[in-house]
């Protein structure tokens, strides 16, 4: 008896409660927009930049790695056909990328993530595409039994292809490709004695290797909100790295999320995650790699924040 009579004052009360605050649909609004709950227009080109780091220094892992990574930026540009994706053989391959294309490196390093995503954001781009032959190598094995026992010669490589969002410096697609191959003895003994150019069973694998990452990271990319940092302001006023180039046109409307939250990784890394609507801005005047607009909310935007155009 006591438990229905506690739930019947619930039932009078929990009206009047949610009637004092204004119903339960302005307690709902009182929460800000995320960048996560806004529906995004994916109308403009993405910008990607590609870089391969590690190449071997073998003329057959150069070859073999040339492959890959041809093979692997056809096959991103097919899956996601709203991506340009710039590589070093291009004339505008990006500044921000130049510190793993300098001639005298041997071995690009592994990069700074932070700071390379820091330099995407700054030009504009959607994406950061790192691929990686991390290693070829050639090994014997003896099989079968008794007087059947034979010997076999294989190769055995490892390749990566990462893609990562550069507005929240986050790896979006880790890809890994670890496989051995049948290899002939003159292949082995040319590769041991670093006499061979190229092994045509290897350059088949990474074609192959290179078009199962290539879609994961075509599949990412698509399904990628299209962003654009803040890149200065002035009064109500700002501007932003994209313009007719991408796409953009007077009359865009975009809506602004804070972008200056930062959390550190376990490895010194800086991760940014998208805060809560600080405001919106409509296009009026675009250039051809950059746009201008005017805030709605003077002074709440600021540098760093993270612009995602509506319908």
């Amino acid at each position: 008896m006591r438990k229905c009579t506690r739930f019947l004052v619930v039932l009078i009360v929990l009206p009047w409660a949610l009637w004092g605050c204004g119903g339960s649909g302005n307690l709902l609004k009182k929460i800000p927009p995320t960048i996560n709950t806004v529906k995004a227009s994916n109308r403009y080109v993405k910008q990607v930049a590609a870089i391969m780091i590690h190449p071997p220094t073998t003329a057959v892992g150069k070859e073999a790695g040339a492959f890959y990574f041809k093979a692997l930026i056809h096959e991103i540009a097919d899956e996601d056909s709203r991506s340009r994706l710039v590589t070093p053989a291009d004339k505008d391959f990006p500044g921000f990328m130049d510190a793993l294309t300098h001639p005298a490196q041997e071995s690009m390093p592994n990069p700074d993530m932070t700071t390379l995503c820091q330099g995407a954001r700054q030009a504009g781009y959607q994406g950061v595409v790192v691929a990686a032959i991390r290693d070829i190598r050639v090994s014997t094995l003896r099989s079968g039994i008794l007087w059947f026992r034979k010997q076999r010669y294989l190769l055995h490589f490892s390749v990566t292809a990462d893609l990562y969002d550069p507005y929240e410096a986050a790896k979006v697609v880790s890809g890994v490709l670890e496989s051995k191959v049948n290899i002939s003895k003159n292949d082995y003994e040319s590769f041991r004695s670093g006499t061979a150019t190229s092994i045509e069973k290897l350059d088949d694998e990474m074609v192959d290797a290179a078009e199962g990452l290539g879609e994961k990271i075509g599949e990412a990319l698509s399904d990628m909100k299209w962003k654009v940092a803040v890149r200065g302001t002035e009064g109500d006023r700002l501007v932003i790295p994209a313009g007719s180039s991408v796409g953009l046109k007077q009359g865009d409307r975009f809506v602004v999320f804070d972008g200056r939250r930062q959390l550190a990784g376990q490895e010194g890394e800086r991760f940014i995650v998208p805060g809560y609507e600080v405001g919106a801005f409509q296009v009026d005047a675009v250039a051809e790699q950059k746009s201008e607009g005017r805030a709605s909310t003077k002074g709440k935007i600021q540098y760093g924040d993270i612009a995602v155009p509506v319908p």
